[in-house]
């Protein structure tokens, strides 16, 4: 590949090996005393240089690069939407017919289960006013206290044919909001980038209940 072509050419190797003893001689140290420190802001001035010389070095492979992988990736982007998107429209259509099917099954079930429940209940009324005819208490009783006998007939709507890799489930989404005030609280999200830019212009004085805020160092090194 390019890439390792360029990376293995001696000039930048010698690079690579003097970024790794300078990153060598960062970790190793370590400031005690006002010269250490000031021994470390001039190697901090230094190796920011050395940034801004090797992006400049690195600038013109790099972007050679990036351009034919940005070519390279909107050209199959492009080739393999040709695909995807009659595979989404027969995943649309499909959907929305088996939709349609679950809907219509789910209709005619509970047409069925209330009309088994009604001859249910009236077959326990007929049961019960024989029992109360005959005297016998007890069969009365039991006969309130058991649960119906409720057997609905099947959808006459057929289930969609399965088809062996080719599934529909149901889900629930969101639709919309249309009243965020009616939220719960657990519901709602801060914002964390108004939050942060208040800190940053305000500080420790930043106000805002509930939050902590905290200094930290942020050193550069200018070229």
């Amino acid at each position: 590949m390019v890439t390792l072509e360029i990376a293995t050419q001696p000039e930048y190797q010698k690079i690579e090996k003097e970024g790794n003893i300078l990153q060598a001689k960062a970790d190793a140290l370590v400031i005690v005393d006002d010269e250490s420190r000031t021994q470390a802001a001039e190697e901090l001035k230094r190796v920011s240089l050395r940034v801004s010389q090797v992006e400049q070095l690195t600038e013109s492979p790099w972007r050679s690069a990036l351009n034919a992988y940005e070519e390279v990736q909107q050209w199959r982007k492009n080739l393999i939407a040709r695909f995807t998107g009659p595979k989404k429209t027969y995943a649309a259509k499909i959907g929305e017919w088996d939709m349609k099917i679950a809907e219509k099954r789910r209709k005619e079930a509970e047409l069925a289960e209330a009309k088994a429940r009604a001859l249910a209940e009236e077959q326990r009324r007929k049961e019960i006013e024989a029992a109360k005819k005959a005297k016998d208490k007890e069969a009365v009783a039991a006969l309130k206290e058991a649960p119906l006998d409720i057997k609905p007939a099947s959808p006459k709507t057929q289930a969609p044919t399965k088809v062996d890799g080719v599934s529909t489930r149901f889900e629930w989404k969101l639709d919309v909001i249309f009243n965020p005030n009616m939220l719960p609280r657990e519901f709602l999200c801060p914002d964390e980038k108004k939050i942060k830019d208040r800190i940053k212009a305000l500080g420790g004085a930043h106000g805002i209940p509930g939050v902590k805020a905290i200094q930290v160092p942020i050193t550069s090194g200018r070229v």
